[in-house]
């Protein structure tokens, strides 16, 4: 595997850990599985363990593991089991799912700002039109299905 195999627009979004095990794999001549040494491991340990409590951690992630499932299905697996264990750390783990936590902190701010927001510009407070229950007037700006004029089929 060489760095010469991706695209610029592939290589535009390896994150530079999963570059630095690509450069690894090449400077050194056999194949990957006998190369990717403990120690190699234990480098990218430490560069994660830094990234802990930032988003690009999860950028870091997704490149390693796209990365390992490359090796793998060219036959590495040696080397991508150990990059899949990297992963499965529980510090790892950990530290993406408080990441995610913080995600969907920040998507329901965002839903509750596009209710408040739709709710200012329909005028109704729930957000939601209700349909009319059968013996009610319906309301002034809704539409019945006849209202649409749909050509009937024979």
């Amino acid at each position: 595997m060489s760095a010469q195999e991706f695209s610029e627009e592939q290589l535009a979004n390896v994150h530079p850990f999963a570059m630095w095990v690509i450069d690894q794999l090449e400077l050194r001549k056999g194949s990957p599985d006998d190369v990717f040494t403990d120690e190699d491991t234990l480098e990218l340990a430490k560069g994660l363990e830094g990234l802990l409590g930032r988003e690009e951690l999860r950028h870091a992630v997704v490149s390693l593991l796209n990365l390992a499932a490359t090796l793998e299905a060219n036959g590495s697996v040696k080397t991508a089991r150990a990059m899949y264990d990297l992963m499965q750390r529980e510090q790892i783990l950990d530290a993406l799912k408080k990441l995610n936590g913080v995600r969907d902190d920040e998507n329901e701010d965002k839903k509750a700002e596009g209710k408040k927001a739709f709710e200012r510009l329909s005028g109704k407070k729930d957000g939601l039109a209700k349909p009319a229950k059968v013996g009610e007037e319906r309301p002034e700006d809704s539409v019945t299905l006849d209202g649409l004029k749909f050509p009937r089929r024979l």
